[in-house]
């Protein structure tokens, strides 16, 4: 049973992709469907619903759905269960006079469904070169104020992570600012907090990598592969945000294996520590630049060397304190 303003704002939507922020229990058993309804004690501005859905089971390795009747409550019931998430296209709403309910038609989508398949594209050229995954899907969610279903999407996502995933941090600020925005400061506070100590540990890290130029000297296969990025872009002031546009961009577009990223957004200059000459060279020579940033076609270079230059500006008005040549 829906209310009646929710159909009506689901007769608005079709031929549009909605989703569950649930897990969706449901029957093959039509007339088992149907017996869940009881028309007869209807209530006022509340209206019966069946769902028909048309699900493929070829998609059930992106979304999920199983036949588990066998673990059913109740015997008999046919129960096939969506997983917490599915997205569907809306594709009909029709009144059937002969049981007396509304009958909502949709199918079960895959990510490279057209439509939706063009939402996913923008909202990685938005957030950078990664896949299509939880992390984009979750981000999009969050664009739609879908909060409680962004977050759920961010755990399953930080689950499948391993615990030297460099998107972690990433992942535990925007967990911060969601729950945040949800209203939930407790949550924040927790999520914000690991990602201090996350980004505390990372300077430690980077802190062991960092050789200065006597020390240096001395090492020969200890010494690291570094190459220099001059032109960090100044629309973007986040040194993790930087660091890992430009790491999944080098990894997962360009299938360079890197050891590390450290941005400095204020200075406009980033440190890309590698493992072998060889991807050294690749950066340098061959890829020189790459796209971290399709929607605003935003690039960053890699250099063997930086031109450090200085200036001392001075008010051309009063010249009073400056040396003479004598």
């Amino acid at each position: 049973m829906i209310s009646s303003d929710e159909l009506t704002t689901l007769k608005q939507c079709c031929g549009q992709f909605i989703s569950v922020n649930s897990f969706f229990s449901t029957s093959v058993d039509k007339n088992q469907a149907l017996s869940f309804l009881s028309t007869s004690n209807a209530t006022i501005n509340l209206e019966p619903i069946l769902f028909e859905i048309d699900a493929d089971p070829t998609l059930a390795n992106t979304k999920p759905f199983a036949d588990i009747s066998t673990h059913s409550h109740f015997s008999g019931e046919s129960e096939v269960l969506f997983m917490l998430g599915s997205i569907f296209r809306l594709n009909s709403i029709d009144h059937s006079s002969n049981d007396q309910v509304w009958i909502i038609r949709m199918t079960l989508c895959s990510d490279d469904e057209h439509d939706l398949e063009k939402v996913l594209i923008n909202m990685k050229q938005q957030f950078g070169c990664g896949e299509t995954n939880l992390l984009t899907l979750g981000k999009l969610l969050w664009e739609m104020s879908k909060l409680d279903l962004a977050e759920k999407y961010f755990i399953r996502l930080l689950e499948q992570l391993p615990p030297d995933d460099p998107s972690l941090g990433a992942l535990y600020q925007d967990l911060g600012k969601l729950t945040s925005q949800a209203g939930d400061l407790d949550k924040s506070m927790k999520w914000r907090k690991k990602a201090i100590a996350l980004q505390s540990e990372t300077n430690q890290y980077q802190a062991n990598l960092l050789v200065s130029p006597a020390s240096s000297k001395k090492l020969n296969k200890g010494e690291p592969i570094i190459v220099y990025i001059p032109d960090l872009p100044v629309n973007i002031d986040s040194n993790q945000l930087l660091e890992n546009m430009i790491r999944q961009c080098l990894e997962i577009k360009h299938k360079q294996k890197i050891v590390d990223v450290k941005c400095d957004a204020k200075l406009g200059i980033g440190i890309v520590y590698l493992h072998t000459d060889e991807v050294k060279h690749n950066l340098i020579n061959i890829i020189e630049k790459i796209i971290i940033e399709i929607s605003k076609n935003t690039t960053v270079s890699f250099v063997d060397e930086l031109e450090l230059v200085s200036y001392i500006v001075v008010d051309n008005m009063d010249t009073k304190e400056l040396p003479s040549v004598d």
